[in-house]
């Protein structure tokens, strides 16, 4: 079997995941907990953890951060450098509205490929993920009326509302 090639991203919440299962009490990690246990794990099989991965913990892949290149939604920051894996409905930038929340299966090794399936069974408590269709809708809606308010200041926009109450 060839040896799938592991983004950092991908990595970064491979380690999550293991910290969360490691510890189901704890409600979220440092970012230097997270570097450890994916230079630990050896998920990449590379002889020296990535420089990236600490980048990726602190902002990269993070919902509630503005991002640079990568838009996936794998974790959530909860206070000043701590991280918890990112839940269906936790609040995030708009711009990261098409990001995932986990890897593909295929893009991830065999042997971390159950974590997919635990996240949505166990950590997030639904018995699979929400469909394409349902996601395009959520964000639908989430777009809806922002060409309203895009195009104007907030107190013109409510000055607005309120002048065709007359």
């Amino acid at each position: 079997m060839a040896q799938v090639h592991v983004s950092v991203a991908d990595e970064v919440w491979i380690a999550a995941c293991l910290l969360h299962q490691t510890h189901p009490n704890r409600p979220d990690f440092s970012i230097a907990e997270l570097v450890a246990v994916a230079d630990s794990a050896g998920v990449t099989q590379a002889p020296n953890l990535r420089p990236s991965v600490r980048v990726f913990a602190s902002r990269h892949c993070v919902a509630n951060k503005p991002p640079s290149s990568c838009k996936s939604r794998y974790l959530f920051a909860t206070s000043r450098g701590r991280r918890r894996l990112n839940k269906p409905g936790d609040p995030y930038t708009i711009e990261r509205t098409e990001g995932p929340l986990h890897p593909k299966r295929n893009e991830i090794p065999a042997s971390y490929q159950h974590f997919i399936d635990w996240y949505w069974n166990d950590y997030v408590g639904e018995a699979s993920p929400p469909s394409d269709q349902g996601l395009m809708e959520l964000v639908s809606l989430r777009l809806l009326g922002e060409a309203n308010w895009l195009s104007e200041s907030a107190d013109k926009y409510v000055s607005n509302l309120r002048s065709s109450w007359k």
